[in-house]
């Protein structure tokens, strides 16, 4: 039986930054992360998840680092200045959105005898490597702000509201508010043509169904 480590034991992250452009159409995805957390050794490197990534740079504290991928899905950054305390590592990276059905991938649905298609993630249970680095094991908790740009004219859900959308260079740019803290496994987010059906628990909370044009606004119901 083949053993893995356990990432989190040399890196354990705090707060992760994600800005991601889903170029739909093009099937690829573009993007930074930048990891807050603690290192616990003094081994002159960290070493994070990736798997199917084109990683393009990769910065410790501000500064340029060198790195490595290697087995198990994992990518190593190594510097001078990486000893035992708190760090920041930023990555640039890419990848391609495939049909898969984990990762990043398409839903396709016909509307009116157009077929069309949702952007949706399944992370569970080690998938969210496939589209950022990070340290992909549920122990590994931290909290999450979530930047996406997409094409105009399109709902973009995800795991907290949306604190913010603007337009910039003719493309869709939504800002989430941070999430709790949490494993990589539980971001989500779904970008396409969606509508709602809205109703307000007695305490207040509003509660939404989301569905595609495909099932009429009737059609969700919500359930005692």
């Amino acid at each position: 039986m083949q053993t893995v480590s356990r990432l989190i034991e040399q890196f354990t992250p705090e707060h992760y930054q994600l800005s991601l452009d889903l170029q739909r159409l093009e099937r690829t995805f573009s993007g930074t992360v930048t990891i807050n957390g603690t290192t616990t050794t003094d081994s002159g490197k960290i070493t994070v998840h990736a798997k199917d990534l084109a990683i393009e740079s990769v910065t410790l504290d501000g500064k340029e680092a060198q790195f490595t991928l290697g087995e198990n899905d994992e990518l190593t950054v190594q510097h001078a200045d990486l000893h035992q305390g708190r760090h920041i590592i930023v990555f640039a990276f890419s990848g391609t959105i495939t049909d898969t059905m984990h990762g990043l991938y398409p839903c396709y649905f016909e509307h009116e005898g157009t077929k069309k298609e949702l952007l949706a993630t399944q992370f569970e249970s080690h998938h969210a490597r496939e589209v950022f680095p990070c340290i992909d094991e549920p122990e590994a908790k931290a909290t999450f702000d979530v930047i996406l740009t997409t094409e105009q004219g399109i709902t973009v859900l995800g795991n907290m509201p949306v604190k913010q959308q603007k337009v910039e260079n003719e493309r869709l740019v939504t800002v989430f508010g941070t999430t709790p803290r949490m494993s990589t496994y539980l971001v989500a987010w779904v970008a396409g043509e969606l509508h709602r059906k809205t109703a307000t628990t007695k305490r207040g909370v509003e509660v939404n169904v989301w569905a595609t044009p495909a099932q009429s606004p009737r059609k969700p119901r919500f359930c005692a």
